[in-house]
């Protein structure tokens, strides 16, 4: 087998890392209290509207 050019090896550790962040938001997600999130969301959406 051929040795892996460093531009292979960067995509795959990016994907690696894209997909292992991923996972961290969701499960943060999931682990935040309902009222947290009712009480957040609108407030969110309003900063992402002002950006």
């Amino acid at each position: 087998m051929a040795p892996r050019s460093r531009l292979e090896i960067n995509a795959t550790n990016d994907a690696e890392l894209r997909a292992n962040a991923q996972d961290v938001l969701a499960f943060t997600r999931a682990a935040r209290p309902k009222n947290t999130t009712l009480a957040y969301d609108p407030k969110q959406r309003e900063f992402k509207g002002f950006l």
